[in-house]
């Protein structure tokens, strides 16, 4: 038995956006407020306007960077015999939670309050012990410790309790330097860690068309230690990108197409993922509608794109805005989760998430296990 490919756009439609993300970087280009990327372009070949802190990407050059990125990678966990392929002949999506929530469900109450460093360490526990979920990204983010610390106290957390893969965001230079030494401490090494990478990095892109500094910094941090990194961007149709799913994905893959190509000017061969984290707004409150169907949409369209440049890619699923684990938070997580998984992507987040992905529910996680097994069948 075949299942057939979920697929949203014609090879011609997919031609057009590539062709309108190559124009909007060659004659617009990207805002870029770290000088020294701009430099990193600049030597490349790229067109910089200091002043306006604006780089335009020529063709030749986005199409050289693509063809340096590796259409395949492995993480390993922890434990080095824990491997999860990535692109190439992998079969099966590899499932994962989402590093947003601030809030959790409490297992005892039911009540929603603020995350605690225990919930952390039980969300690394939990997804340790899951059958479909192997990769957690620092997915709670405590209160009850200060922030400039938080990311080691992640790492501690994760290198005592999961065997599996772990990730968090670009965080800017010293606390991914931090998170980089870290992890080579708890894998037996620098070089250790560059031979079987074991930390997905989250590359955000900022909507429209900007590179934050921080996760520039971030970027050739992770790039030097060889970890993949996840360029993702959260357009939102209607607020931050074009109303129409096409005109967002052109603006979508213009962005991630300029970072993977800062990427690999500056280390030829790093891994990477094409990432997507884009929706909907609600028009009505200004809000993000990641439990909206044309989350699915967009999802199965930004696949195609990557299909297109071989690249591996990474998406959300399993998201809902219901604020508690109901029968509008089922729909709407099988709504975005299957659409991802029958569209061919290569990692796909949120498990546990409710309200938008900033509320986590350990219950709901166990529940997403279950449910990621069954989008697979």
């Amino acid at each position: 038995m075949k299942t057939q490919r979920f697929e949203v756009l014609s090879q011609a439609e997919v031609e057009r956006i590539h062709a309108a993300s190559m124009e909007i970087l060659a004659e617009v280009g990207i805002k870029v407020s770290y000088p020294t990327a701009r430099k990193v372009y600049r030597d490349a070949g790229a067109i910089v306007d200091d002043a306006n802190e604006s780089v335009r990407i020529p063709e030749e050059l986005v199409q050289w960077a693509i063809d340096q990125a590796p259409k395949d990678f492995k993480l390993y966990g922890k434990d080095p015999e824990f491997q999860l392929q990535i692109g190439g002949d992998q079969n099966t999506p590899v499932f994962a939670g989402l590093g947003t929530p601030t809030r959790v469900v409490d297992l005892d109450s039911g009540q929603i309050r603020t995350a605690t460093k225990q919930d952390m360490v039980e969300h690394i526990v939990l997804i340790n012990a899951c059958q479909n979920i192997h990769n957690s990204q620092m997915d709670v983010w405590p209160d009850d410790i200060p922030m400039t610390t938080i990311h080691t106290e992640a790492i501690w957390a994760w290198a005592h309790n999961s065997r599996k893969a772990f990730g968090m965001g670009c965080y800017g230079y010293l606390p991914t330097w931090d998170m980089m030494r870290m992890m080579a401490l708890a894998v037996g090494g620098k070089e250790e860690l560059r031979t079987r990478p074991r930390f997905l990095a989250i590359c955000s892109v900022v909507s429209p068309l900007q590179m934050d500094q921080a996760q520039a910094e971030g970027m050739f941090i992770c790039a030097d230690y060889g970890q993949p990194l996840a360029i993702s961007p959260e357009g939102i149709a209607g607020a931050t990108a074009p109303v129409t799913l096409a005109g967002l994905l052109a603006q979508e893959n213009a962005g991630i197409l300029a970072h993977i190509t800062l990427s690999q000017i500056y280390k030829p061969g790093t891994p990477v993922l094409y990432g997507t984290v884009s929706t909907v707004s609600n028009m009505r409150y200004g809000t993000v509608a990641l439990g909206a169907p044309e989350t699915g949409l967009i999802t199965a369209g930004s696949a195609q794109l990557a299909r297109h440049y071989g690249i591996p890619i990474r998406s959300v699923g399993g998201t809902t805005e219901s604020k508690r684990a109901d029968f509008q938070a089922g729909i709407e997580r099988m709504g975005t989760l299957v659409p991802a998984v029958l569209a061919g992507v290569n990692l796909i987040t949120c498990a546990g998430t409710l309200d938008g992905s900033l509320l986590e529910d350990h219950a709901m996680l166990l529940l997403d296990d279950e449910v990621c097994g069954a989008a697979l069948r």
